[in-house]
């Protein structure tokens, strides 16, 4: 009867062990449930913020594009103003040039004291 009593509380003891095990492993599972629902709904969010970001990084390369071919435009465009202004500035140089070539001529007909209305007259 010893020997029987003996397994009995041993029985007991064990089941007693099993149930607290039983018990622990319980709320580990439920608390890993509830952090696999906190993870999925993390991952969820983070999907969402990748198709955000893709669809902004595929805006601003077709921004970046437009731009690109804004500044390419804009400098062919200041290129042929240049090259406009580049022509006028030589025309004006060579004009200035000639005015001062004329004045010198002038000043020097002018030196002996005659005015050009003068100095048409005597020709006549």
């Amino acid at each position: 009867i010893k020997a029987g009593e003996d397994a009995h509380t041993e029985y007991v003891e064990f089941a007693d062990l099993c149930e607290d095990r039983a018990g622990e492993f319980s709320h580990e599972i439920e608390a890993t449930k509830a952090r696999v629902q906190e993870l999925t709904a993390v991952v969820d969010e983070q999907r969402a913020t990748i198709a955000t970001l893709t669809a902004r990084t595929e805006s601003l390369g077709a921004d970046i594009a437009s731009n690109s071919a804004d500044l390419k435009k804009a400098g062919e465009v200041r290129e042929k103003e240049n090259a406009a202004f580049q022509k006028e500035q030589r025309e004006l140089e060579d004009t200035m040039g000639m005015i001062k070539r004329a004045a010198h001529v002038i000043e020097k007909e002018t030196q002996g004291g005659a005015s050009m209305l003068q100095l048409k007259n005597a020709g006549s």
